[in-house]
């Protein structure tokens, strides 16, 4: 699916940051999609929402945490790699 693929974006205490779009507990290979406030994203499939800031669980049952990347940005390109 062409909406399989990463967040990317600045948070307030870890800087640069990306995360996998897809559910890391169901692994249900559905894109999550951001909730009402944009700081977090919800799985369709087990409706678990994830914290943007710190890739934590914030409702839904216990699971894995979002799969963070590593990211830089050379003024034109940003990198993402784990």
């Amino acid at each position: 699916s062409n909406s399989i693929g990463l967040f990317i974006g600045l948070t307030n205490f870890n800087g640069l940051w990306a995360y996998d779009r897809t559910c890391p507990t169901c692994e249900s290979l559905q894109a999550m999609d951001f909730t009402g406030n944009r700081q977090q994203v919800a799985c369709p499939k087990c409706h678990r929402t994830y914290d943007l800031e710190t890739g934590s669980i914030v409702s839904g049952n216990d699971g894995n945490p979002l799969l963070r990347y590593y990211c830089s940005f050379d003024g034109t390109v940003i990198h993402a790699w784990n």
